[in-house]
Parts: C-alpha cells; sequence; structure tokens
C-alpha cells in the first residue's frame, strides 16, 4: 500500500508552485540535565531493540501536523475512556502515547517520513510547550505562603525521597551489573536516575485527583522542587566521575549551591515586588491578554535565568507561576487564564512524554552518557 506522504522527488520549481514548508533536523548538543535522568530508564530497559533510522531529509510540516492529529485524537479519546471507569485521564493519556511509539518503531521501515517525524524536534518542542504550560499552572494554582509553610515538611519528605531510591538503586545495580573499570560510574548512575523526581508528571497526577489544593499536595510540589536542586548537587558529581573522575571539590558544589540560593533570591525579590506594579497597571485596564502575555513574559525570564545559573528552566516556570495571585490580578482573569494553560496541557504532556520514555530512539539526546550504560 502506498504511504500517504510520499517522499518528494527532488525537482526544480516554477514560479506557479506553492513554496513548501519544512522543518530541517538541527544538530543540537546533547541535552544534559534532568532530560537525561528522565530517559535513562529506557537507555538501561529496552537492551538491544531496534531503532529508528537516521533522518536524511527535511520533514514536511504538513507530515508533522498529521502526526500531531493522530497523537492528540488518540490520547484525547483513551483519556476520556479511563475517565469514564474511573481513572485519571492521564492514565489513558500514558498509554496513548506508549502505543504510539510502538506503532511508530513497527511502522518505521514501511512509512519512514512516520518515524522522522515522530523522532524530529518538532514534536520534542510541542512536549517542551506541554510541559511549560503544566509547571505554569501548578505554580498558578498554589499560593507562596502554602509553599512557605509547607517548606520544611518537603525538606524532609525530599531527603528521604531522594536518599532511598539512591540507595536501593545503587544496590540493584551493583548486583547486576558485570564487572567492569566503568562498575561504579553505572551503579551511580542507576542510583541519580532513580532517584529524580518527575515534577511535571507528579504535577499532572496531583491536578487529575484534585489533591494539588491540599496540604498533601502542597508538600509534594515543594519536595519535588526541593529533589530538583538535590539532583543538580548529584548531577554535578556524576559528570565529574565521567569527565575527570574526581568528585568536585567543595568549592565548585559550594558555587552551585549559591547560584540556587541566588536564583531564589532574585524570582522572590520580583515576584514580591516587581511583578504586583505591573499587574496593577494590567488589572487597571481589564485586559486578560496583556496579563496572559506578562505572565508568560516572566515565566520565559525566569527560565532563561534559571538555565543561565546551571539550573533546569521548570524552576523558573514554576516560579512565575507562583506569584500570579488571584488577589492581584481579579477572579476572573486568574480563572481565564488558568482555563487557557489547562488548555495547552490538555492532550500534549502525557502523550509527548511517554513515547520518549519507552523507545530505544528516545535515547539520542542523551549523548555521551550512552557510553557508561552497561552492555
Amino acid at each position: 500500500m502506498r504511504a500517504p506522504f510520499p517522499e518528494p522527488r527532488p525537482r526544480r520549481r516554477n514560479r506557479r508552485e506553492g513554496v513548501r514548508l519544512v522543518f530541517h533536523h538541527g544538530d543540537d548538543e546533547p541535552h544534559a540535565k534532568f532530560l537525561l535522568i528522565s530517559r535513562l530508564g529506557a537507555l538501561i530497559s529496552v537492551g538491544e531493540r531496534r531503532s529508528l533510522k537516521p533522518c536524511k531529509r527535511p520533514v514536511c510540516i504538513v507530515e508533522v501536523a498529521f502526526f500531531l492529529f493522530i497523537m492528540l485524537v488518540t490520547t484525547r479519546a483513551l483519556g476520556e475512556g479511563t475517565e469514564r471507569i474511573g481513572l485519571p485521564a492521564s492514565v489513558g493519556e500514558v498509554v496513548a502515547g506508549m502505543l504510539l511509539a510502538l506503532a511508530v518503531a513497527w511502522l518505521s521501515d514501511w512509512m519512514p517520513w512516520l518515524g522522522e517525524a515522530a523522532n524530529g524536534p518538532e514534536l520534542e518542542l510541542v512536549a517542551t510547550i506541554g510541559i511549560f504550560a503544566l509547571i505554569l499552572l501548578a505554580g498558578i494554582e498554589i499560593r507562596p505562603a502554602e509553599i512557605a509553610s509547607n517548606s520544611r515538611g518537603a525538606f524532609f519528605v525530599a531527603v528521604g525521597g531522594m536518599i532511598i531510591p539512591l540507595l536501593a538503586g545503587a544496590a540493584l545495580a551493583w548486583a547486576f551489573i558485570p564487572d567492569s573499570p566503568l562498575k561504579s560510574v553505572q551503579v551511580l548512575l542507576v542510583g541519580v536516575a532513580l532517584s529524580i523526581t518527575a515534577v511535571p508528571a507528579s504535577t499532572r497526577v496531583l491536578m487529575e485527583f484534585g489533591l494539588l489544593y491540599t496540604r498533601l499536595g502542597e508538600i509534594i510540589v515543594a519536595a519535588a522542587v526541593f529533589d530538583d536542586v538535590f539532583g543538580l548537587v548529584l548531577l554535578a558529581v556524576l559528570i565529574g566521575l565521567i569527565g575527570t573522575g574526581d568528585v568536585p571539590s567543595a568549592l565548585e558544589l559550594g558555587f552551585l549551591l549559591f547560584k540556587v540560593g541566588g536564583f531564589f533570591v532574585v524570582t522572590v525579590i520580583l515576584g514580591t515586588h516587581v511583578y504586583p506594579h505591573v499587574s496593577r497597571h494590567t488589572g487597571a485596564m481589564e485586559a486578560t491578554a496583556l496579563e496572559f502575555s506578562a505572565l508568560v513574559a516572566a515565566a520565559l525570564a525566569y527560565a532563561v535565568l534559571a538555565e543561565f545559573l546551571g539550573l533546569h528552566w521548570i524552576l523558573g516556570a514554576f516560579m512565575a507561576g507562583l506569584y500570579f495571585d488571584q488577589s492581584r490580578v481579579g477572579e476572573a482573569c486568574h480563572e481565564e487564564v488558568r482555563k487557557i494553560m489547562t488548555g495547552i496541557t490538555a492532550g500534549v504532556f502525557s502523550p509527548c512524554s511517554s513515547p520518549r520514555s519507552v523507545c530505544p530512539w528516545t535515547s539520542a539526546p542523551c549523548g555521551r552518557f550512552q557510553d557508561f550504560l552497561p552492555s
């Protein structure tokens, strides 16, 4: 059977022909930080399954749009189905993503464009937008005072949630990984991978069960933020062992913690003293569009600041939403912006994340860390 989008033949275009929009695959550097950790389990578990062929031509925007159409329809259908049987919609969306990943893996030889569209940067961009909207929405729904009041309990939860999986994962890896000169690094790699908390996934599950606004949900989200900071330290140690064979010095770790503290100090000052003045001006105009634009601009600026300081941009988006207080912008504006962010998140985050956690072709961004995985 002929593929719906056959590969075009190279030919000259005349003035009467339309211009075909394409996305070119760039040679981006491998992600290092938490994107690596979130995909590490797939690298260890999938073994020697077959992977997709590398892209050899630009991906047509129509092909990407068609794949996104299939993804959204499938995830919404399975999400509604799981809700009807009493399960959260995110369960159906994750299952839909896994089924789509398996379908892409099996049909890539027959329809190469399908594998190229699923493996290209366009889908990853869509997933990143979904994660950005989800974290921003989580910050909108939680008040800073509630996070501060639960910070002590969240800190101990984060410590326990990091140490126990780290030690258990390292012990399990030590028992099963064959002896080699890199065994200690491989063991630490598995332990770090299991100790990191996925903030977007935790937030989505809490929202599905209506627990995000409770004390339990606030402690879990705050603990996940602490866990991200702890993960930065663990990742710095891991990168030092891989790169130089030595643990980073106390000065280097202290400088990292200094940058973390500086980020939170700057964002809190801006959120408590600068953003309220902007909200008053936009609120006086009664323009939800302006308020929404200011919120997204602040989230992007915070995300850039976090990346500049060596942190993860997720922390920036969360801190920006945290100070989007209903008392400052009004109930109507707050509710409308919340609905916009919910609409962006629905059907995008779960399906785009699950295929990249179960298939071997998602391991490409891990780059040089693949060399340290057990064969």
